[in-house]
């Protein structure tokens, strides 16, 4: 039972509206905290978590892990794409001085 509840809970991991809670759970979390956190912060936390979860049980396995790894496929390009642009706003910062 403990495993149904815990697949149940993280469900949405591997679902289509991952996105979207995504940013629900980071703006319930500044409500809670009483402050802005940055994206690629909040993207880094949501990686990790992700690449070290697994769900429990066969259905979840069967029916959540292939979205779930696109998903984090996603906020893996995300972030590359994040910190090559901060890459490049340096360098454009560094010439013009």
């Amino acid at each position: 039972m403990e495993q149904i509840l815990c697949d149940a809970d993280l469900f949405h991991f591997g679902g289509e509206d991952f996105e979207n809670r995504n940013k629900l759970m980071k703006t319930e979390a500044e409500a809670v905290l009483g402050k802005e956190i940055d994206k690629d912060v909040w993207r880094a936390g949501t990686i990790k978590l992700l690449a070290s979860h697994h769900y429990h049980t066969d259905y979840a396995q069967q029916k959540l892990n292939t979205k779930k790894e696109e998903n984090l496929k996603e906020l893996e390009r995300k972030q590359e794409k994040s910190k090559d642009k901060k890459k490049k706003t340096k360098r454009n910062k560094e010439r013009e001085r």
